[in-house]
């Protein structure tokens, strides 16, 4: 059993082509819409 914990990870590459990585923290949804809450992780893939 892997009990380690692996963060929800995603990718946004901005008009400079810089990669920029986000950790989903939650997410919210409704008859409405949703909403979610991410922060910047300083993960790359020297420290993946």
């Amino acid at each position: 059993m892997d009990n380690e914990y692996k963060p929800d990870l995603i990718t946004l590459i901005d008009e400079q082509n810089i990669e920029h990585n986000f950790e989903i923290l939650d997410t919210i949804e409704n008859e409405k819409g949703g909403i979610t809450s991410w922060r910047s992780s300083r993960r790359t893939a020297r420290n993946s």
